[in-house]
């Protein structure tokens, strides 16, 4: 009664294809693992960039940005800046509506909640017109001006 490796009803032997698959599995798994643990044991490298310098000292600050408002409804206001300086005009309205500065091209919606502002820098001399168009009229009115000197 000798009894072989393979019982009867069980599935067959396996192929030399199936062993040498198995085998090349497990030592792709090996060899990732050993990736792994020197990824993992190994320094990491500094790399040492070009220095930067220091910022120069200088006795000017930071040049700051100036708000300059206008609102529908209140005297005509002029506000002055100077060329090149930074400044954040705002218009507001109570209707709302659309602010334009037409000589700079710009324009923004205006709310009840919501003014409009452009961001920019004083443009050249002269005198820059600050419109509103209310949401109601077709005309829009002149609530103000930009006057930018040198």
């Amino acid at each position: 009664m000798s009894r072989s490796f393979v019982e009867a009803g069980s599935r067959a032997p396996p192929t030399i294809r199936r062993v040498h698959f198995r085998r090349a599995i497990l030592l792709f798994a090996l060899i990732l693992g050993l990736a792994a643990l020197v990824a993992a044991v190994s320094p990491t490298r500094v790399t040492t960039g070009p220095t930067l310098a220091p910022r120069p000292s200088d006795t000017r600050s930071e040049p700051s940005t100036r708000e300059l408002a206008f609102a529908a409804g209140s005297r005509k206001r002029v506000r002055r800046a100077r060329e090149g300086e930074h400044v954040v005009v705002s218009v507001a309205s109570e209707a709302g509506g659309v602010a334009t500065i037409p000589r700079l091209g710009r324009t923004a919606s205006v709310g009840p909640a919501a003014p409009a502002r452009f961001d920019l820098l004083a443009p050249a001399p002269g005198r820059y017109d600050v419109m509103l168009a209310v949401r109601d009229t077709s005309e829009p009115v002149r609530v103000g001006s930009l006057v930018t000197r040198p």
